[in-house]
């Protein structure tokens, strides 16, 4: 949601886990004019924004570039067998399941999604689906 919250014109964005100091000097920050975005967020919208430029036949590609080699593993993973516990899903992949768990959560922020079934959703929407080889 930060991402999201940014391209909408939020002027400073910071995370639940920001300690009050680093809270107070984003609000100075903005309060002088400046903009004030976490590493993610920046790393975010840059990728993101880059693909703006491609030509309509690219941009399905963009929401993959956000992602990892073995994120993009995980997802196909989870896209493909989306109805299996965490523990199946992660024995597919030759990982523990708190490993997974990892690699879910940074797909969530990368996509701005809250859980698998967003996620699920979100892959569905893009058009990912089709494009994912497990």
């Amino acid at each position: 949601m930060p991402g999201r919250a940014a391209a909408l014109g939020a002027r400073g964005v910071i995370d639940r886990l920001t300690t009050p100091g680093l809270l107070l000097r984003a609000l100075e920050k903005v309060h002088e004019g400046q903009l004030w975005l976490d590493r993610a967020t920046t790393e975010r919208l840059v990728t993101e924004k880059a693909y703006l430029g491609a030509g309509a036949h690219d941009r399905p590609s963009a929401p993959l570039a956000l992602l990892t080699e073995r994120e993009r593993k995980v997802l196909a993973a989870v896209v493909h067998h989306g109805g299996e516990s965490g523990k199946a899903i992660a024995l597919k992949l030759h990982i523990g399941e708190s490993t997974l768990r990892n690699h879910l959560t940074s797909i969530y922020q990368k996509f701005d999604v809250p859980n698998r079934n967003g996620l699920l959703a979100y892959a569905v929407e893009a058009g990912l689906i089709e494009r994912l080889a497990c």
